[in-house]
C-alpha cells in the first residue's frame, strides 16, 4: 500500500511505502523534530515546527498536488485523529485490541492518536466507511475523533513513536 508524501502541506516528495513511513516513524527517524515540538512552550513555534514536519496522505496516491485527479489511487485506508487524550498508553493499547486497528501512533504533539484501518471499499464508500468506523472508535475508545479528516486528500504529518 502506497502514499505520498508532503513536505511543507503542498511540496510533493514523491510515493512511498506505507509501510516505510510507519518504519521511520518507529524507528526514530523525525525523533529530533518530534522532540523540539513536545518541548515546545511558544504555540506560534510549535505551529511552524509541526508545519515544517512531512506529512502524508493516508487515504490516496496523489500523482500531483493535493487535489485528486485522473490516475490517482484509493487505498483503502481510513485514517482517526484523536486530540487531548489524557492517558495515552491505556488509550493506544485499548485501539491496538480493537480486531479492525492496522496501525496506530502517538501524534506530533504527543497527547493525540492516530489510527489507520484499512477497508475494502472503493474510492465512492470512504466517507460512509469513515463515518461508520469514527463512530464505532468513538464508541469504543470513549472519546470524539476529528470528523475532518474523513476528506480523502487530508494530511496526517510523521511522528516518533517507537511502541508502534
Amino acid at each position: 500500500m502506497e502514499t505520498t508524501i508532503f513536505k511543507n502541506f503542498n511540496e510533493r516528495k514523491g510515493i512511498r511505502e506505507l509501510t516505510t513511513v510507519l518504519n521511520a516513524i518507529k524507528e526514530g527517524n523525525f525523533k529530533t523534530e518530534i522532540q523540539s515540538l513536545r518541548e515546545c512552550e511558544d504555540e506560534k513555534e510549535k505551529r511552524k515546527i509541526k508545519n515544517s514536519l512531512f506529512s502524508f496522505t493516508p487515504s490516496m496516491v496523489l500523482n500531483s498536488g493535493r487535489k485528486i485527479s485522473e490516475g490517482d489511487t484509493y487505498n483503502g485506508l481510513i485514517h482517526l485523529d484523536y486530540d487531548k487524550i489524557d492517558d495515552i498508553s491505556k488509550t493506544i493499547k485499548h485501539i491496538k485490541s480493537i480486531e479492525f486497528t492496522y496501525a496506530c501512533f502517538v501524534s506530533p504533539s504527543g497527547n493525540g492518536i492516530k489510527v489507520f484501518v484499512r477497508v475494502s471499499n472503493e474510492i465512492g464508500g470512504h466517507k460512509d466507511a469513515f463515518n461508520i468506523l469514527r463512530s464505532y472508535y468513538d464508541s469504543r475508545l470513549g472519546e470524539e475523533s476529528d470528523k475532518s479528516v474523513k476528506d480523502l486528500t487530508r494530511l496526517c504529518f510523521v511522528s516518533h513513536d517507537p511502541d508502534l
